[in-house]
């Protein structure tokens, strides 16, 4: 017990125990399935995409790379929640590096090793990020840009970092009207039905 321990003190050891906790969750998720309200609207996207029918695979308000590659697994015969599933079981084992990075910006390997699997461990990943729904890899996601920006700020380079910024938000300014019309498109969408 004392050696498992010791193990577990090492940062490489504490990210691979929490990489096979997630693949063995993965693997329980696929075989006992959780449904949550969204996850029909989700599958049904799946099956379109399938099915190539694309008037309807991408609705208007869904981010469409989840879709997109969960529709791939149906090659290996799977059905669209084991598909969603999977994929954002991916995505969320996968947020366990960024954000080791991130905490080892901040912290030395051990505590960010451990920050890192805690953050894993929290409820809302483990009961969201491994469902069939479309949060982990908003998370993922999230979690590797900052950690782009932190790797950035290490480099030195900020009066760029600070140039990209004030870029992006030039850039909202342009799509966040062009999206309110979507918003507005998609209420009136709803108020036909």
């Amino acid at each position: 017990m004392k050696y498992i321990c010791s193990l577990l003190v090492k940062p490489r050891y504490l990210l691979t125990a929490a990489v096979v906790f997630g693949a063995m969750l993965t693997i329980l998720i696929i075989i006992f399935p959780v449904l949550y309200r969204d996850s029909v609207n989700y599958m049904a996207s799946v099956n379109a995409v399938w099915l190539g029918n694309w008037k309807t695979a991408f609705n208007i308000t869904f981010v469409p790379f989840l879709f997109i590659t969960s529709s791939f697994f149906k090659l290996f015969g799977l059905n669209a929640n084991q598909c969603l599933s999977l994929v954002s079981s991916i995505f969320s084992i996968g947020m366990i590096f960024p954000a080791y990075r991130i905490l080892h910006f901040f912290l030395n390997r051990r505590a960010a090793a451990l920050g890192s699997v805690l953050f894993f461990m929290a409820s809302p990943i483990l009961n969201y990020g491994f469902a069939p729904l479309t949060d982990s890899g908003r998370w993922f996601f999230m979690l590797t840009c900052l950690m782009l920006i932190f790797d950035y700020l290490r480099s030195g380079k900020k009066f760029l970092l600070f140039f990209l910024i004030v870029l992006s938000e030039c850039f909202l300014a342009f799509w966040l009207p062009w999206h309110l019309k979507l918003d507005r498109m998609w209420a009136e969408q709803v108020a036909q039905q």
